[in-house]
């Protein structure tokens, strides 16, 4: 009796009175029989007895200290199945302890046990039939948490057998008929169910969830811009009603989500986000609910916070595809996470192989992942996207942004020609998206600068060519961009750049001032970077520093790097007088030690700090520098260090076997330090 109470009240919009005395009713007794002498605490039934008593405990203080009385509950049901090992109540009190954890798995099994010995007697009335209803109710419960859904129906359609005006089951028959994988069938056998949960009863707070649900859809249809539609507001007085009647977490949690969805639909993200937050912290398990508090977060542009909400959603959510998806853009817009990124996007490719947006985020992830040199995963991502955009099913998903990607990517490995490809396909997207309007997805803004980055891109392609004609059709394009969109620094600093190869360094500066208006620190140091090919080191480092202080944080310790070998290169100049010299090799070295405080695995900087030592005749912290800086991986394809060090011990000793240590440079003559 115990057992079914309790499954009943597991699923009830509220424990009712008379379910609430009977299980008060029973801990009493409980505890009288355990005061009793002579009671026997090891025969299986009293052990059995008090597992039970430990869950009416949790049933009734709903919620609070959970683990202690489930996990002596526990306890007291593997005592009794050691004791007794096919006993169907230990069996059904070890099956709502698992269910109680969410461990659906062994709950299902352990409910499977107990339903093979009820099933056979078939009862027709009374309690037993009751507690089968609720067994079965229970099966559905566990088949859903697994993603089984149609055996989840299958054993709903067994307790609306044994009870047709079981309202909770009509409305959970309801709602898995209605999911979109069901179709036009499913939708009218989901409205049958519903009319039949609406007849047994209409005031039952699962009834008026699932009309408010239906109400919510019935809106997404006639929604127009700015004004909520009459159904939303019938939807949202629905819930409010069914907030009323139950306080049962369930209820409340499926009640906020709702809530928060009208928000989410209306634009509103922060309070929709408020609902959503108050819905996960009522029911962990209301799974719809934690992936939309996340993609509000999204929306948000708060995504580290999207990102914890979705690494602790329940395992069965995260194996989600789209669950998969959403993290995957959190991970990649955190700018923190690539290497999450592509692990995470490895198993969504794996699970939807033909999704092109989920190839296209693959390829993101490992392009910020891998080395440029050999992005093994990064090309055969780009290249199947390329396959899968073939398909003109997939077309309506391809969007510009992809085909500039690809064009990159081709551009980058020595494929000019299927680049300039990708690029004139991405602009033909633009054009198609533009003409769609606001059905296409995209902003009219992100549509301009697409096209806008894909005509720079495909100008650079034609810049890197061999024939005159490019160069001239590159130099036109740009010349375009400029006189077009003037916040475009990209073509400014291509077209200085062009100017600074002809040694035209006043045209240069020109081009990289006027650039410095929508790109300060780029703009700086190219126009340090034209003086310094020019001779002018004075200036140049004026504006070197000055490009210095204006980079990001992420742009900080190149520009040390970059200032500090400017100083170095200045202070070894034929011009440089000896007081002078040494003043640039100070600044030299407080470059380099800035640069090695924002990035400690800086190798460039400790390069540098080493030809530092060595122009002061410090050989041996040379020779300590230079060592470091070749055990660095990303030095294996730069020679630089191993010639700097080379030179450190032929001007130190002079020995051969010193010489024998660093790489062979095949000569004992002066060698530059680079």
């Amino acid at each position: 009796m115990a057992a079914g109470l309790i499954a009943r009240a597991a699923r009830a919009s509220s424990i009712d009175a008379e379910v609430e005395a009977c299980l008060q009713n029973a801990t009493s007794l409980l505890d009288e029989a355990r005061s009793m002498p002579g009671s026997l605490p090891a025969n299986p039934e009293f052990v059995i007895l008090e597992g039970f008593q430990c869950l009416v405990r949790h049933v009734l203080a709903q919620r609070p200290e959970v683990g202690r009385h489930l996990q002596r509950a526990e306890i007291l049901f593997d005592a009794a199945l050691k004791l007794k090992k096919s006993s169907p109540r230990a069996l059904m009190g070890k099956a709502c302890v698992r269910a109680s954890r969410r461990d659906w798995k062994q709950a299902l099994d352990y409910f499977r046990r107990v339903l093979q010995r009820a099933a056979p007697h078939a009862p027709q009335s009374g309690e037993h039939l009751q507690v089968l209803k609720e067994l079965r109710f229970a099966l559905a419960t566990c088949f859903a948490g697994l993603g089984r859904y149609q055996q989840a129906k299958n054993a709903l359609l067994g307790v609306v057998a044994a009870d047709a005006k079981d309202v909770e089951a009509l409305c959970a028959l309801a709602y898995l008929e209605s999911k979109p994988d069901q179709g036009n069938e499913g939708r009218q056998r989901a409205a049958t169910h519903m009319a039949e949960a609406m007849q047994a009863d209409p005031a039952h707070p699962a009834v008026l969830c699932r009309a408010a649900d239906h109400a919510f859809a019935c809106g997404l249809e006639e929604a127009g811009p700015g004004e909520a539609p009459d159904s939303w507001r019938l939807a949202e007085d629905l819930l409010r009603r069914a907030l009323k009647i139950s306080d049962l977490p369930q209820v409340v949690a499926e009640v906020n989500y709702q809530l928060g969805r009208l928000e989410h639909a209306q634009g509103r993200f922060a309070e929709a986000r408020d609902l959503y937050k108050k819905c996960v912290q009522t029911n962990p398990d209301h799974l719809v609910g934690v992936y939309n508090f996340a993609q509000c977060l999204v929306h948000e542009r708060s995504f580290s916070n999207a990102v914890t909400v979705l690494e602790q959603a329940p395992q069965q959510l995260r194996q989600e595809p789209e669950v998969l998806k959403l993290l995957t853009a959190a991970y990649l817009a955190t700018g923190e996470h690539d290497k999450q990124a592509s692990k995470i996007s490895d198993d969504l490719v794996e699970a939807r192989p033909d999704d092109i947006e989920a190839w296209a985020m693959r390829a993101e992830a490992y392009s910020r992942l891998e080395k440029m040199l050999t992005p093994k995963e990064t090309i055969e991502s780009y290249e199947q996207m390329a396959r899968l955009m073939k398909d003109p099913e997939a077309w309506a998903k391809v969007t510009p942004q992809m085909w500039n990607n690809l064009g990159t990517v081709r551009a980058m490995h020595g494929d000019p020609a299927q680049a300039k490809e990708a690029y004139d396909h991405g602009m033909e997207r633009v054009e198609e998206m533009q003409q769609l309007g606001d059905a296409s997805g995209q902003s009219e803004k992100d549509l301009r600068v697409a096209e806008i980055t894909m005509r720079f891109n495909k100008a650079w392609l034609a810049e890197n060519q061999a024939q005159e004609g490019d160069m001239l059709q590159a130099i036109g394009e740009y010349l375009a961009l400029t006189e077009e969109v003037k916040w475009f620094a990209d073509a400014l600093l291509q077209l200085g750049g062009q100017w600074q190869r002809l040694g035209r360094t006043e045209e240069a500066l020109r081009n990289f001032q006027e650039a410095m208006k929508n790109s300060p620190f780029l703009g700086k140091l190219l126009c340090s970077e034209a003086l310094r090919a020019a001779g002018k080191y004075e200036e140049a480092l004026k504006w070197g520093e000055r490009a210095a202080k204006q980079a990001q944080s992420n742009e900080h310790y190149y520009a040390c790097v970059f200032v500090g070998n400017l100083f170095y290169e200045a202070s070894a100049n034929h011009k440089t007088g000896p007081t002078m010299s040494d003043d640039y090799l100070k600044k030299a070295m407080e470059y380099f030690v800035k640069a090695l405080e924002v990035k400690k695995d800086c190798q460039f900087a400790a390069n540098g700090l080493g030809m530092v030592f060595a122009k002061r005749g410090k050989m041996d912290l040379a020779k300590q520098t230079f060592q470091s800086v070749v055990q660095h991986k990303a030095m294996d394809e730069n020679p630089s260090a191993y010639i700097n060090l080379a030179h450190v011990y032929l001007e130190s000793t002079g020995k051969d076997a010193d010489i024998r240590t660093g790489p062979l440079v095949g000569t004992s003559s002066f060698v530059k330090l680079h």
